[in-house]
């Protein structure tokens, strides 16, 4: 070989490494910045603000550990909702002791840690660009510091989904045998944390419908994932077996059916129902009833045509003798007669997968009957609402998505609350889903994303009245966000085709990022910084906030300031009557000190104990539990004879108490209340009052932290 040659090779091979090797560099400068930057907006003022929402529990556990070993309540119930978070926010505690900044910097580290991971995988699903603005987009999310700051396990949730969806990758796509097994502990992990957990094994069902894959293989994923479903059943059983062997034994835990029967007798005149372990909500009709009532000659019209295009499709593939391929397209044209465009769309998934490799496949007979017909079907729905019901489109497709309950669970909260990135993250997942083929049939970073996003919504929305609130998703925003950048990016592609020119790539892809940043409430840097700076008096964003649902996501409470007010003023003898759901209940009584009564909706209650006297008690707090109006005059007379109550509460005197109480119970304390010495929190909605004596009004300063329970 010419020796000039070789010369040139090898300066060549040397330019490409170095190139590489600054292209790496400068990868992780940009991660550290995100990553610092990240940590600062978590950590600024993060013991700033008392507890709040499900917090109190926390700090309950741990303190619980930290004195006992383990989180045995003075109740003797044991607090065993994700153990390990628990211990970890302990030892944070025992070395830097415990108040509210150090029980939330758990979840700051695993908000941080987010942002790698994220990039991890958005570089291996999709590429390095996609990756960036992923890591980008989660360091300055005002939803992903929010929940960051926010003192349980959402972020290690989300941590886990995110590395857990990597170690998949690795492991179960690149064939890598370590990264099974580091899979298996992140699912672990992952189940142990939150019951949305579980999601993570549904890696394994989106690879059953490709055909790259023989039939062994697809029978040891499915295999792969009834052992994940078994892993979830046996960690929960021995969870609730542990916490009963370590159950104290000054109180008796209440049965289940008596339980039940208590929140029956209780329930009078209150609408509310929480639900513990909810059921499978089943599919119903709305629009085809309303259609087949006031325009039945439209709905006829309409199940004629999916009549026609059901026996097309089952026509074609007794014709082509493709049996899985025309039974799926029967399938989806048969809840799309029916008006389940969300069960309808993800059967049209599997379609694709099975039998489309490349795109003129989707024009094949048995294919096209089944998508087409589908199509044509959930539009002439959306048309004949529109013109015969009077219904908008907006609203029309959301009625499609009805079961499973895409918009219960996901739609609305990103309609109302993130519309930018729910609107990339919709443009992002066609153009994701257009590329997510491979010549040989098996699982793609796209296809990965799209299953892992469509399949945790399709199986959570399904469930019926629980995890519909927006944190239930945060496990999967990141996704969404991936889903966004890669939007972003094929748009700045698709200016550097038309443009022919890179430039024209990154001017379009700077343009469309700043756009975001300026048009998004969840990516706006300014709105990022100021979640650290907020006060009580700041009203909190209603989908954004930690805590969305209804009576308090509108507010940031006070819920400290009033309860030190009482612990400051409380004298020997005097009683405290707490109003609220348990996990107020708690947050009251850390500040306040011990309770003697509880007052509030049974039917929030998962668990019940009873004192040695056989009273019915809060377990969390010891505090009897007032279940009917007759009890509650008595409290209320024995505080007017002598020895004095206080009454904490919060929502004010009308927002939440109607789910809480019934008429006679509003009224009584209502009376009471209004009759006594009021003051409120820096909120002005959280509220003591005494009744028979009136202390001299304190302030409490609210960056302190709380007392010691």
């Amino acid at each position: 070989m010419d020796p000039i040659s070789t010369t040139r090779v090898t300066d060549h091979r040397t330019a490409r490494t170095a190139a590489v090797s600054r292209a790496h560099l400068a990868v992780g400068v940009i991660l550290l910045v995100l990553v610092v930057a990240g940590a600062v907006m978590r950590m600024h003022r993060l013991g700033a603000l008392g507890l709040v929402g499900d917090e109190g529990y926390q700090y309950q556990a741990v303190q619980a550990v930290l004195d006992h070993g383990v989180p045995r309540l003075d109740t003797g119930y044991v607090y065993l909702r994700a153990p390990h978070f628990i211990y970890l926010q302990a030892g944070v505690a025992a070395v830097f002791g415990l108040d509210e900044a150090t029980l939330r910097v758990p979840a700051v580290f695993f908000g941080v840690l987010a942002i790698p991971l994220g990039y991890l995988l958005g570089r291996d699903l999709v590429d390095a660009r996609a990756g960036l603005l992923l890591a980008a987009f989660l360091a300055i999310s005002v939803w992903e510091i929010e929940l960051s700051r926010y003192a349980r396990f959402y972020t290690l949730l989300q941590a886990c989904y995110l590395a857990g969806l990597f170690c998949f990758w690795h492991g179960y796509v690149k064939g890598k045998t370590r990264y099974k097994l580091a899979y298996w502990a992140v699912a672990f992990v992952a189940i142990l944390t939150h019951q949305l957990g579980v999601m993570l094994t549904l890696c394994f069902v989106g690879l059953l419908p490709l055909t790259g894959y023989s039939v062994r293989q697809r029978l040891g994923f499915g295999a792969q994932f009834v052992a994940g479903g078994v892993l979830f059943v046996v960690s929960g059983r021995a969870l609730n077996g542990l916490a009963a062997a370590l159950f104290g034994r000054d109180y008796l835990p209440v049965a289940a059916a008596e339980m039940e029967a208590i929140k029956q007798q209780a329930s009078g005149g209150v609408s509310f129902h929480a639900g513990n372990m909810p059921g499978v909500s089943l599919p119903h009709f709305p629009v085809l009833r309303a259609l087949w009532e006031s325009q039945r000659p439209a709905a006829l019209v309409l199940m004629i045509l999916a009549a026609v295009c059901i026996a097309a499709a089952v026509w074609l593939a007794l014709r082509g003798k493709r049996w899985l391929v025309g039974g799926l397209s029967a399938v989806a044209l048969v809840y799309a007669g029916l008006q389940l465009g969300a069960a309808s769309a993800a059967v049209l998934m599997v379609l694709f997968a099975v039998a489309v490799r490349e795109r003129r496949d989707l024009l094949k007979p048995v294919v096209l009957v089944g998508w087409a017909g589908s199509a044509v079907l959930l539009g002439g729905y959306v048309l004949v609402s529109k013109l015969f019901l009077g219904v908008g489109v907006l609203s029309a497709c959301i009625d499609l998505l009805h079961y499973p309950d895409i918009d219960r669970y996901l739609l609305r909260w990103i309609r109302l609350g993130w519309p930018v990135v729910g609107v990339l993250g919709l443009v992002g997942l066609a153009c994701a889903a257009w590329r997510s083929r491979n010549a040989e049939g098996t699982c793609t970073g796209r296809w990965l994303l799209l299953t892992m996003l469509a399949l945790p919504v399709l199986a959570a929305s399904m469930v019926a009245g629980k995890h519909n609130e927006s944190r239930y998703f945060f496990f999967l925003y990141p996704l969404i966000l991936l889903l966004a950048g890669v939007a972003l990016l094929e748009a700045g592609d698709l200016a550097a085709r038309i443009g022919r020119h890179r430039r024209a790539a990154s001017a379009t892809l700077t343009l469309l990022l700043v756009g975001v940043l300026v048009l998004s409430p969840d990516l706006k840097p300014a709105s990022a910084w100021a979640v650290g700076s907020h006060g009580y008096g700041f009203t909190a964003d209603p989908m954004r906030h930690a805590l969305s649902y209804p009576f308090y996501c509108h507010l940031r409470q006070d819920q400290a300031g009033v309860a030190r007010y009482v612990q400051q003023n409380r004298r020997p003898g005097e009683r405290l009557l707490l109003v609220g759901p348990p996990h107020r209940v708690v947050n009251y009584t850390l500040y306040a000190g011990q309770a003697d009564y509880v007052l509030g909706n049974v039917e929030y209650y998962t668990r019940l104990s009873r004192d040695k006297h056989g009273r019915l008690i809060d377990p969390d707090t010891g505090a009897e539990i007032i279940l009917d109006t007759e009890r509650l005059r008595e409290v209320l007379r024995e505080a007017g004879q002598g020895g004095g109550l206080w009454v904490l509460g919060d929502g004010g005197l009308w927002l939440d108490w109607p789910a809480l109480l019934n008429d006679d119970m509003q009224r009584e304390l209502f009376d009471a209340v209004t009759g006594g010495t009021m003051t409120t929190g820096l909120d002005d909605v959280s509220f003591a009052s005494f009744i028979t004596r009136a202390p001299e009004p304190v302030r409490s300063e609210p960056t302190r932290s709380p007392d010691q329970p």
